[in-house]
């Protein structure tokens, strides 16, 4: 079983006479510490598996996890974001004074009006480009203060679509009305 060890000399007159060595079985411990490795390894596989972003904001507003979904959304690299603040980088400037107003709330109580919700709004990507976005948004207690986990999904293939069906909707409105009037024309002549 794994121990670890101390020892201690015994000195009398300058002169080392023996020492007294105490053994602690560390077993509970060593297996603590490999369900904790192994918890944070299947965690970081779940997260770099995800197709959504998953970003964790520091309770300074600083980003301090990015997974590689949030690679391929937003166009940066992980080690780009680090300890940047989330809010400068990501956020279209309509927004920017909406966060800084919400932030020291934030910080205080781990509440705000996006905290528990999912939101539809716009993020700015690396290219400068806006791509539209779900946010759902996680207050977390860690090391004595606030953070925040968003959950990002790109929707801007789902907003395409549903434009492109409102737009087929308009045509076949169209096209019925013209059908009726085409009807109503001829049944009077």
């Amino acid at each position: 079983f794994p121990v670890e060890y101390w020892s201690y000399p015994q000195i009398a007159g300058g002169v080392v006479k023996g020492a007294v060595v105490t053994f602690n079985d560390i077993t509970e411990r060593r297996e603590a510490e490999e369900k904790l490795r192994v918890s944070e390894e299947r965690l970081r596989n779940i997260t770099d598996s995800a197709k959504d972003a998953i970003i964790m904001m520091d309770s300074r507003g600083a980003i301090s996890y990015w997974n590689p979904a949030a690679e391929h959304i937003f166009g940066y690299s992980a080690e780009e974001v680090m300890g940047k603040d989330l809010h400068e980088l990501l956020a279209p400037k309509r927004y920017l004074s909406a966060h800084r107003a919400a932030l020291p709330e934030f910080q205080r109580t781990g509440r705000g009006d996006a905290v528990g919700t999912t939101r539809d709004l716009h993020a700015r990507c690396k290219d400068g480009q806006e791509i539209p976005v779900a946010l759902s948004l996680s207050a977390v207690w860690q090391d004595g203060t606030w953070h925040a986990v968003g959950v990002i999904r790109d929707v801007t293939a789902q907003k395409q679509a549903e434009a492109a069906m409102q737009e087929a909707q308009k045509v076949a409105e169209a096209a019925n009305q013209a059908k009726s009037d085409f009807l109503a024309t001829m049944s009077h002549e």
